[in-house]
């Protein structure tokens, strides 16, 4: 990961960062990453696939709170044994508030740019990682006709455009 855009964890330094990271794995199962000094803001998850062998998941452009909200609730459904596919459209991820939540292969070109903590953790680029994408504030996703640009360009970062 380069030097421009450190995690959450990077703060607290190397050992610090690799103690939180086993902790969060023993008791939850994973560890999310917030990269929050860099445009795009970002938070992925590091530990899925090695506890669940599913997904490692990156969501962009959300604060702390909601990505982790977000992220945690893909963990917990994972953990309760409900399955996700590509390009399916979930409804109400959340119990709290509507979202829907659509999830895109993540394209290997960003791996390291994007997902660097999560390389060093399994040693290579090898785990799959998708994007949770969600819709802009009228219910469109970036596919979607109506779509406003700005939006189609702003979240299609981390996987292959496909309108």
């Amino acid at each position: 990961m380069s030097d421009s855009k450190k995690c959450y964890f990077c703060k607290y330094g190397e050992e610090t960062a690799s103690v939180k990271l086993s902790e969060n794995l023993r008791e939850y199962g994973c560890s999310i990453i917030h990269v929050f000094d860099t445009e795009p803001i970002f938070s992925y998850t590091i530990g899925v696939e090695a506890m669940s062998g599913k997904a490692e998941i990156i969501v962009p452009f959300l604060g702390h709170k909601m990505a982790l909200n977000l992220l945690n609730q893909y963990n917990l459904f994972i953990k309760n044994g409900v399955e996700f596919n590509l390009d399916e459209v979930y409804s109400d991820f959340l119990p709290f508030i509507s979202v829907n939540v659509v999830f895109k292969k993540v394209l290997k070109s960003k791996y390291d740019d994007y997902l660097g903590r999560a390389v060093e953790f399994y040693g290579d680029d090898t785990f799959e990682a998708w994007q949770m994408v969600l819709p802009d504030k009228q219910g469109l996703f970036p596919w979607d006709d109506g779509c406003r640009e700005f939006f189609k360009r702003e979240e299609n970062i981390f996987f292959k455009k496909e309108w």
